[in-house]
């Protein structure tokens, strides 16, 4: 299996305007660390594959495997609800 965890590692570090340095920082790394991560010459440890997620509010599978998770219809309709419960409050107020 390839490993595609260096391109989706550069994708969510551009996607969220950081630079390496910045990265590594968060991390408590180097910046040669963070590069390395992205050219794929070392891998970081679990610890530091959770908090990328973090940093980048991604799933550890989006990150790793670059597999975006789908939401589930109940996500979807609870979703809906609170924004409909959030309006209604909002014509309650003005009203």
């Amino acid at each position: 299996m390839e490993n595609i965890f260096p391109e989706q590692l550069k994708i969510h570090r551009k996607k969220n305007n950081f630079t390496q340095e910045e990265v590594a920082k968060k991390l408590y790394v180097s910046r040669q660390a963070a590069s390395k991560w992205e050219s794929g010459d070392v891998t970081p440890d679990l610890n530091n594959l959770i908090t990328l997620c973090k940093i980048f509010d991604c799933d550890l599978n989006d990150l790793v495997f670059g597999i975006k998770k789908e939401k589930s219809r109940e996500e979807e309709i609870t979703g809906y609800i609170w924004s409909i419960g959030i309006i209604l409050i909002l014509i309650a107020i003005f009203i």
